[in-house]
């Protein structure tokens, strides 16, 4: 039987992930390669579902949104504009 818990992601640390159960403010390390490169979308206080087997996580289901800022890009090339 699976329990889906709402968790905050604290940190990540040589151990894993860390999520906070937002009811009793346990801590649980989740295993990076429950989440693949969809890690590289966490910030400190995403809110995501947990699912969790006996007491283990088996995956993370994160938001449906997410607001991320970007601090670097590529420089545009002359003709990539598109005008009105």
């Amino acid at each position: 039987m699976l329990d889906k818990r709402e968790m905050q992601f604290l940190y990540e640390d040589d151990m894993g992930l860390v999520f906070m159960d937002n009811e009793t403010y346990e801590q649980l390390h989740v295993p990076c390669d429950l989440f693949g490169d969809a890690r590289k979308f966490l910030k400190d206080g995403t809110v995501c579902m947990v699912p969790v087997h006996e007491g283990n996580p088996v995956g993370v289901d994160l938001p449906l949104n997410i607001v991320l800022e970007i601090t670097e890009t590529e420089p545009g090339h002359k003709g990539d504009r598109v005008g009105r």
